[in-house]
């Protein structure tokens, strides 16, 4: 399946920012939590530390008995916390959460995490499961002066600090859903607008295959798509104008070979026919096509597939044959073969047919002729070297009969 440079660079961009965004949601949803709990825990303190100066000022200013579970009461109706008071020994005086039956029941608190450090450094912090309130809580303790004097703790539940942490996490949520969405579409618009060129240089590429050279690449930018536009244009130039010179070359050459009076032939590296010319049609009588077949198929003659066999075996120098042919009648011809080597590696041969059916026929006339002379002059020859050699022997002292030799 084809896909377009727009969507895989879509899916790129995609892809990179999703990674982006869930490295940013997790990095911020992690800190954004530990920020979040360490602000409670903050803020808890500071109103523990408030409570404790609320208790000390009762103390100080306060009015009338000093009942510790109405106190506990009132902080953490103050507060929207629950607020415990604790005596030294690790008595629990009051409970906002309890009432004083239940107040009673409550084991002693001296051994808790957080009341242990009030009690060593002043302020003491614990996270753990509260048996009275079955849940989570968060629980901060202080030391407070007075009579008597304690501990004052309060303490929150954790189902908050998770519930805000779920709040956080749902708006992460949703801001790196609309990022993503948002960089989704800025990748569309980029990868469109990056490939507009892009699918600009292919659709020309696409018809300069097909022989359009006239259509050229617009240059919008100066950046290195521009300078491939450019770079691009320049060749097609050079390209068009590489093709036009070959063509009329191509075309000069053909008209050379195709217009001479003697055949011609060329095959390529596998010895296929790649031209011959009218010449060589009528002197083989080739009505079809020879393109691309080889010389055996096209005029059924051995010798000359064997000369071509030859030919495309030379690295130098022509082979010449004389082969006869019967197409219909008996023709002579005269083949000279050039292989065309390039790079020391053969690419063809040209092969030049000449018809030598005249001279054949006029050299057997030459033959017949002085063999018929021969044979007409050997009879008078004869008689002469015979009266010769007579008179030579002495008929030449007989006046009549050497008169008579002579004239003869």
């Amino acid at each position: 399946m084809r896909i377009n440079i727009s969507y895989k660079m879509t899916i790129v961009f995609g892809v990179i920012f999703t990674i982006i965004l869930i490295a940013i949601y997790a990095y911020l949803r992690n800190n954004l939590e530990i920020h979040t709990y360490n602000r409670i825990k903050s803020n808890l303190e500071r109103e523990t530390l408030l409570a404790r100066s609320l208790l000390e000022s009762y103390f100080k200013y306060g009015n009338g008995p000093f009942e510790p579970d109405n106190v506990a009461d009132r902080i953490g109706k103050d507060l929207g916390l629950r607020a415990t008071i604790i005596d030294y020994d690790g008595t629990v005086l009051g409970d906002s959460e309890l009432d004083k039956q239940q107040l009673a029941n409550v084991e002693n608190h001296m051994y808790r995490d957080e009341v242990q450090q009030a009690l060593n450094s002043g302020i003491g912090v614990s996270q753990r499961f509260s048996k009275t309130l079955r849940m989570d809580m968060l629980y901060i303790a202080t030391t407070f002066s007075g009579e008597p004097k304690g501990i004052v703790r309060l303490a929150m539940p954790l189902s908050e600090i998770e519930f805000i942490a779920n709040r956080i996490r749902k708006l992460l949520v949703i801001a790196v859903l609309v990022a993503f969405a948002a960089t989704v579409g800025i990748s569309i618009l980029a990868s469109v607008l990056i490939s507009r060129p892009i699918r600009s240089m292919s659709a020309i590429a696409k018809c300069i295959t097909e022989g359009d050279y006239s259509k050229t690449i617009p240059i919008s930018s100066n950046d290195e798509i521009g300078d491939l536009a450019r770079t691009f244009n320049n060749m097609t130039v050079h390209i068009r104008q590489d093709i036009e010179e070959i063509s009329s070359n191509k075309l000069r050459i053909e008209a050379v070979l195709l217009s001479m009076s003697e055949g011609v032939m060329a095959v390529d590296s596998k010895g296929s026919i790649t031209l011959m010319n009218d010449a060589l049609k009528e002197f083989l009588i080739v009505g079809d096509n020879p393109h691309g077949r080889k010389p055996i198929e096209v005029v059924r003659n051995v010798e000359i597939q064997k000369i071509v066999d030859e030919s495309l075996k030379l690295q130098t120098g022509i082979r010449s044959n004389e082969i006869t042919v019967l197409v219909p009648e008996e023709k002579s011809l005269l083949i000279h073969a050039n292989p065309i080597v390039r790079e020391g590696k053969s690419e063809g041969a040209v092969l030049v047919f000449h018809d030598i059916t005249e001279l054949k026929r006029l050299e057997q006339i030459r033959r017949d002729f002085v063999a018929n002379v021969s044979h007409e002059l050997r009879t008078p020859v004869s008689n002469i070297k015979g009266y010769a050699e007579t008179l030579l022997e002495g008929a030449f002292d007989d006046k009549d009969n050497a008169e008579n030799f002579l004239r003869i």
